[in-house]
């Protein structure tokens, strides 16, 4: 699969030079190649006409970038306890867990031999 997916993606920047320089294009491409096949068997043309504008604006950037959103998301998270979620606890604790771990080391340890 992970070799397919890198033809597939290759071939887009071979064929299609406007995608090498912007990736929410080649994204929004690569999700309808995928999306398209499945989707036009359980939806009528106007749903896919919609689908397709949706990727168009995502391509074109209208769209808030999902990295920032998480980027917020987190921020706030961090500074309002009560808007967390379970996993945040449980990512916390564990990274806390390897810290305490990491530090226990004997680090003469680690490099004798």
């Amino acid at each position: 699969m992970k070799k397919n997916f890198q033809e597939l993606v290759q071939n887009l920047l071979e064929n299609n030079p406007e995608l090498r320089d912007n990736d929410l294009r080649l994204v929004a491409n690569i999700w309808w190649m995928n999306l398209n096949g499945v989707l036009k068997h359980r939806f009528q043309q106007y749903e896919l006409d919609s689908f397709k504008s949706l990727l168009e604006m995502y391509a074109k950037g209208d769209l808030p970038n999902e990295q920032s959103i998480r980027r917020v998301r987190r921020k706030i998270q961090e500074e309002n306890p009560n808007l967390r979620g379970r996993v945040y606890e449980q990512r916390h604790q564990k990274a806390d867990e390897f810290r305490d771990e990491i530090m226990g080391w004997d680090q003469g340890d680690i490099f004798d031999d």
